[in-house]
């Protein structure tokens, strides 16, 4: 019982460290940047055509093996219609995103993005033209 607690309080201090936030984050962009390929029906040989590369560098990229740089993330979302948004929130909020359609009743919809601090923080939320913060 002892060593399963000892393994758990070494995970629990790995997710603290800069590399495995920093990986995470790099994970979770790779899963929006697959999510919006399947959204768009678009494959990995024409995304690699969208940004002029191949498609063994656009295998790379959705394996998570290169090191994203902001204009290489930039870059690969305008290739899907779409904008790349950076948030740095305090290490005590639970931010989770989600986002509101709107004039659903127009062929073409836009969306507006918000993150919503952990509730128990504050119970406020505005509606403004860009993400919100509490």
């Amino acid at each position: 019982m002892k060593k399963i607690k000892k393994i758990k309080n070494f995970f629990k201090e790995i997710k603290k460290t800069d590399s495995y936030i920093a990986e995470q984050t790099k994970l979770d962009f790779i899963v929006q940047i697959y999510k919006l390929m399947q959204e768009s029906n678009i494959t990995q040989k024409e995304f690699a055509r969208k940004l002029g590369v191949t498609e063994a560098y656009v295998s790379r990229i959705l394996r998570g093996n290169i090191n994203f740089t902001i204009d290489t993330m930039v870059k690969l979302t305008r290739a899907l219609n779409s904008n790349l948004h950076i948030k740095v929130v305090p290490v005590y909020q639970d931010v989770k995103w989600f986002s509101v359609i709107k004039n659903k009743d127009i062929q073409k919809t836009k969306e507006k993005s918000y993150y919503i601090p952990n509730p128990e923080l504050n119970n406020i939320i505005e509606e403004v033209d860009g993400p919100i913060a509490a």
